[in-house]
């Protein structure tokens, strides 16, 4: 750790707190992830099922998102992650437990990947909302961005690549139940931090308000054009990517046929690439105006998920997983920044419900789709087709960005809003 990030942690100990947490709770969830849906390939055989879980992993922060927005801005922050951490480790705890009574079946697996969803949702809204408000200026909140992207895609990269040795270690029940202990630690690191409240006047919180705060929220986010595009172009990207662990898994096991103790070296590129790319942002942030380094970053996406398609090859394919990830860490970091610059405290927890929702919006139809696509239409038009439409939508947002906004509360040395 170089000096300016450890004088940057001493100084802003709430952060520190959540970084190292979170640092280790990604560890944790990079194992449960990759063997949640390798679990369930194993149990089945099935492409599909894959899907359908990571369907019951997203349908939640879909339903959920625009209302756990107005509980961000209208109720504890901290509590909200609090809880939210402590209710994932008891949920989790099931799938070790069925395993060692032998009565896991593929119906759990769905319901255990569902509630896990619900809090989840709950626990990243309310984290995006509260993070701006931990920070006094632009500067210090590009540097705590990228440091936290950077870290948890580090520490996601470590467990995907020694995922092979942990499951022949410990076997699947030992990951479930050290990601469980990973979200006690995360849920106590967050009992000790000071997170300042949304509002400081007390609001009678009836189901009327409830509606109307949302409401709001809605009215105020229509003024903000550059977010409006922003967001919809990210949703379309999203819409295409989000199966990507889905198809990595798909070719490394059915068409390359890659020993399952290489599997984590393939996903561990999507890692490495977007460590990477947050490690670029700080470098490469002011040489580009927003509209140009967010355009660019969609089309290197867009050109990394397309490269695969091309020729089925390995090495080709994994090239273009590296490019768009690279990419994707990019914009992920710039989109954030623009997050804190444009829109008011007050406002930020539906803001981040409304960005999170069509972020998640295609999530559930692309993953359910994908083992259809996968089946009927071949992976590798698959591939191409997904990335002719991510370097369209590039193109579009270059063209329809407002010229009268091209500079409006997008220079990196404006203060933030509190």
């Amino acid at each position: 750790m170089n000096k300016k990030t450890s004088t940057f942690l001493k100084k802003n100990k709430s952060f520190s707190l959540l970084w190292s947490s979170q640092a280790l709770s990604r560890f944790g969830d990079a194992l449960e992830s990759v063997a949640l849906v390798y679990l369930v390939l194993k149990i089945t055989g099935s492409a599909l099922a894959m899907g359908t879980v990571m369907l019951f992993s997203l349908v939640p922060n879909l339903i959920l998102t625009p209302f756990v927005g107005v509980l961000a801005d209208r109720y504890s922050r901290k509590k909200i992650m609090l809880i939210s951490e402590l209710a994932r480790a008891i949920i989790i705890l099931w799938v070790p437990i069925a395993l060692s009574l032998k009565i896991i079946t593929i119906e759990q697996l769905y319901l255990v990947a569902f509630l896990i969803s619900i809090f989840e949702t709950c626990f990243e809204t309310a984290n995006t909302a509260c993070i701006p408000s931990l920070f006094t200026d632009q500067d210090e909140l590009s540097w705590g961005y990228s440091l936290k992207t950077s870290t948890q895609y580090i520490m996601q990269l470590l467990g995907v690549l020694i995922f092979g040795l942990v499951l022949n270690w410990i076997d699947f029940s030992g990951i479930f139940l050290l990601d469980s202990v990973t979200f006690i630690i995360s849920a106590i690191a967050i009992l000790f931090m000071k997170i300042p409240h949304a509002t400081k006047t007390n609001i009678e919180h009836k189901i009327k308000d409830f509606f109307t705060s949302l409401t709001e929220g809605f009215k105020y986010l229509k003024t903000k054009t550059i977010f409006i595009i922003i967001t919809i172009a990210a949703a379309i990207t999203n819409f295409i990517i989000t199966p990507l662990q889905v198809i990595v898994l798909y070719l490394s096991s059915n068409v390359f046929h890659i020993d399952q103790s290489y599997i984590g070296l393939i996903l561990a590129i999507i890692l490495i690439g977007l460590a990477l790319g947050n490690i670029l942002f700080q470098f490469i942030n002011k040489l580009f105006t927003s509209r140009n380094l967010i355009a660019l970053g969609i089309l290197g996406v867009g050109v990394g998920f397309g490269i695969g398609g091309i020729i089925q090859n390995l090495y080709l394919f994994v090239g273009g997983l590296f490019i768009l990830t690279i990419f994707t860490g990019i914009i992920s970091v710039k989109i954030s920044t623009l997050f804190a610059e444009v829109i008011d405290n007050e406002f930020r927890g539906r803001a981040a419900s409304v960005l999170n929702f069509f972020l998640l919006i295609g999530g559930p139809l692309s993953t359910g789709l994908v083992g259809f696509l996968i089946n009927y239409i071949g992976v590798n038009n698959l591939l191409k087709f997904g990335g002719y439409t991510i370097i369209g939508t590039a193109m579009l947002l270059f063209i329809l960005w407002p010229k009268n906004q091209l500079t409006e509360c997008i220079k990196d040395n404006l203060p933030l809003k509190h």
